[in-house]
C-alpha cells in the first residue's frame, strides 16, 4: 500500500509516518501545495496513492480544498485514493468538505485508532491480492509436493525448502505468514537448523503437521476445523498475521559515538542506539533538517570507519518508550578494508555469519 501523510506540524507528520509505516510504504508533505504535486506525480505515474491522509488546516492550501480537487481529478478517471481528513476539531462533522472525504482520525492519533481504519476501509487487503507467502519445510521432497498440492489456492504461494536454514533465508527475500513443518522433520533437525527452527518459530505462525498418505494434517488443530479442511484454516492463519520479512542481520545494542555529515555542511555529534552489518539507528533529538531518503556519511571516531548511509526512518520525539532518532541503511563503505575491520571490531563477528535470529 502507498501512502502520503499531509500535515504542516513535523512532528505530528512523523509520529503519524511512524504508525502508519508497518501498512505500507509513507511519503510526507508539510502543505496543500506539496500534497497536491506529490498526488499528480503519483498518479501521472501509474502508481497513485492508495490511502492520503490530509490536515485539515494548513498553509497554502487547506485540507477541504486539496481534498475537493483531488476528488475533480477523479471524477475524470478510475483511479481513486481512501481520502482520511486529519483533524483535532471535536465535531469532525463540522470541517468544510469533510463529507467529501472516507474518514477522519482525530488528534492524538493511536495505533488502535489506525489500526480499526485501515480494517474498516479494507485496506489491509492488499497482501491477498500480493498472495501469501507460505513456506513449507521438509527434508523429503516427495512430502513437501504433497503438502504444496493441498495448499493449492490463488491466495497462497507456496515456497518449498529442504530444511529450516533454507526457510530462513527465504523469508529474508520475501515477507512470510505462515511456515508449514512435518514432524519427523523436526525431530531430525540438527545444530545450526535447529537454531533456525527455533527462530522460525517464535517469529512466525508455524503449523506442524503430520502426513496420512496424501492427507495433511495439522498437529494442533480443532474438532470442527477438520471438517473446513486443511487449506481454509491455513488461510485463516494467514489472515490473522502480518507478513514480516526477517532482517538480514542481528542489531546489536552498541552505544558508540558518531558524527554525521551531510553535504560537508550539517554536522551532528551523537551516539547509535543499535548497530548491525545493514544499517544503525542514531539517536537524534532533533532532524528537522533531514528527511528520508537523504544520504548522509556517518564517522565512528572509535573505529576509525567511515560509512555512507541512506536514512530510512526517522523516529520524532514524544512516542513512549522509544529514543528518537534515525534509522539508517548503509549503501557505500568509504574505505571498504578499513570499514568491515571496523565493523568485525565493534560487532565482533562477520557479515556472512551474523544472521537476525530471535531466540528463547
Amino acid at each position: 500500500m502507498k501512502i502520503l501523510v499531509v500535515d504542516d506540524d513535523f512532528m505530528s507528520q512523523e509520529m503519524l509516518i511512524t504508525l502508519l509505516e508497518e501498512y505500507g510504504a509513507c511519503d510526507g508533505a508539510s502543505d496543500g501545495g506539496e500534497a497536491l504535486e506529490k498526488y499528480y506525480g503519483a498518479r501521472n505515474s501509474g502508481t497513485p496513492y492508495d490511502l492520503i491522509c490530509l490536515d485539515a488546516i494548513m498553509p497554502i492550501r487547506n485540507g477541504s480544498e486539496v481534498l475537493a480537487e483531488i476528488r475533480r481529478a477523479e471524477a475524470e478517471s478510475t483511479l481513486k485514493s481512501c481520502i482520511f481528513i486529519i483533524t483535532s476539531h471535536e465535531s469532525p462533522e463540522l470541517v468544510e468538505g469533510i463529507d467529501k472525504a472516507d474518514d477522519f482520525i482525530s488528534k492524538p492519533c493511536s495505533a488502535n485508532l489506525i489500526r480499526r481504519l485501515i480494517e474498516r476501509h479494507h485496506l489491509q487487503h492488499e497482501t491477498l491480492l500480493e498472495k501469501y507467502h507460505v513456506l513449507i519445510i521438509s527434508a523429503e521432497p516427495e512430502t513437501r509436493h504433497k503438502i504444496s498440492r493441498a495448499l493449492c489456492s490463488q491466495n497462497l504461494f507456496t515456497v518449498e525448502c529442504g530444511s529450516f536454514v533454507e526457510a530462513e533465508q527465504v523469508a529474508r527475500i520475501n515477507s512470510v505468514s505462515a511456515v508449514i513443518v512435518d514432524m519427523l522433520t523436526i525431530t531430525r533437525s540438527k545444530d545450526g537448523d535447529r537454531l533456525a527452527a527455533s527462530s522460525l518459530q517464535n517469529i512466525y505462525s508455524l503449523v506442524r503437521i503430520k502426513m496420512q498418505g496424501d492427507n495433511v494434517l495439522p498437529i494442533i488443530m480443532k474438532q470442527e476445523e477438520r471438517s473446513q479442511g486443511v487449506l481454509n484454516y491455513i488461510e485463516r492463519i494467514c489472515a490473522t498475521f502480518h507478513p514480516r520479512r526477517l532482517r538480514l542481520h542481528r542489531r546489536h545494542n552498541l552505544l558508540l559515538p558518531v558524527i554525521i555529515h551531510r553535504n560537508d555542511v550539517l554536522e551532528h555529534h551523537t551516539f547509535t542506539h543499535n548497530i548491525s552489518w545493514s544499517g544503525a539507528f542514531i539517536v537524534m533529538n532533533n532532524s528537522g533538517e533531514l528527511t528520508v531518503g537523504n544520504s548522509i556519511t556517518v564517522e565512528f571516531p572509535t573505529l576509525q570507519t567511515t560509512i555512507t548511509a541512506e536514512i530510512v526512518r526517522i523516529k520524532p520525539w514524544g512516542i513512549q518508550g522509544s529514543a528518537p532518532g534515525l534509522g539508517v541503511k548503509w549503501s557505500l563503505l568509504e574505505d571498504e578494508s578499513l570499514s568491515l575491520s571496523g565493523l568485525a571490531q565493534a560487532l565482533k563477528s562477520h557479515a556472512g555469519n551474523d544472521p537476525d535470529r530471535l531466540l528463547c
